[in-house]
């Protein structure tokens, strides 16, 4: 385990927090939203369970998934778009919730940062996707 690692929360922890960026903020929800629609339409349950697009998180990165939701508006915007997130709101908002904010803590957040403005430049659209 690294330096600064909490127990039970290694540094590769950033992996489903990132396919969960994807998710939220890229193409993979619209499909999910399709293949629902589909299903309704045909009757049957869309049987998410099993799906590889399904959206899961280690019960280590949940509250940090809700922290960083609630501060993606909080980001940095240029003339080429979303560049970043403020990074001193964002752990002011973790320390207000009672997360440890140390060098894990910037790990996954600089994870979640880096696909969630991959996602927003590929989609070419807002986080509240308005």
């Amino acid at each position: 385990m690294g330096e600064g690692a909490r127990p039970g929360h290694p540094y590769g922890a950033d992996k489903k927090l990132t396919e969960a960026v994807q998710w939220q903020y890229g193409k993979k929800r619209e499909y999910c939203e399709t293949c629902r629609q589909a299903a309704a339409q045909r009757g049957e349950d869309p049987g998410c369970a099993g799906c590889p697009f399904d959206r899961y998180l280690i019960p280590e990165n949940e509250q940090l998934w809700e922290c960083f939701q609630l501060c993606s508006s909080q980001l940095l915007v240029g003339n080429g778009g979303a560049y970043a997130l403020n990074w001193e709101v964002v752990a002011m908002v973790a320390g207000t919730m009672g997360i440890k904010v140390d060098h894990a803590f910037y790990y996954l957040l600089r994870a979640f940062e880096g696909t969630m403005i991959s996602e927003l430049q590929n989609k070419g659209d807002k986080p509240d996707g308005g």
